[in-house]
């Protein structure tokens, strides 16, 4: 309905009954020049349903090409020879140089002491930080119901 009083707005000749609702049958309101006639709209329909059927054909055609069969057949024999996709990372890793580091010889000087101990290493004492990070959250949380509730009971 808007469209039609939009439509008329547009139209040049605001006196022409051509696109006056009142004149016009319920079937023939939509039909105007934005929306075209249902005629056209099934014409674009079929036009579209066609385009869409020759895609699937083509795709259809290219996918069952012997070519393309052939070449799918022979990577899955190759991937299974590998080994699956286990074997085809392994050969990959083979094929991959890994960078080697570098190690430098470091002249230190005689009153640098280094230890290198097998001991335990030392507990810290105190609340862990999980514990500190889970509190805080809680308590954001109950400060947040908080004021929600209290804001709910204002309305």
């Amino acid at each position: 309905m808007i469209a039609g009083e939009t439509e008329m707005i547009l139209h040049e000749d605001f006196d022409d009954t051509r696109y006056d609702p009142e004149s016009m049958d319920d079937g023939e309101y939509d039909d105007f020049w934005i929306f075209s006639s249902k005629a056209k709209r099934a014409e674009r329909k079929a036009k579209r349903t066609q385009r869409k059927a020759s895609r699937i054909a083509k795709r259809t055609a290219r996918r069952s090409a012997p070519t393309r069969i052939a070449r799918k057949e022979k990577t899955q024999r190759f991937l299974s020879s590998l080994g699956g996709a286990a074997g085809l990372g392994s050969a990959i890793d083979a094929l991959v140089t890994k960078p080697v580091p570098k190690q430098t010889q470091i002249d230190a000087p005689e009153d640098l002491e280094m230890s290198f101990s097998k001991g335990q290493p030392q507990k810290e004492d105190g609340v862990p930080t999980s514990y500190i990070i889970a509190g805080g959250v809680l308590v954001v949380g109950v400060v947040g119901l908080l004021v929600m509730q209290s804001r709910k009971n204002q309305y």
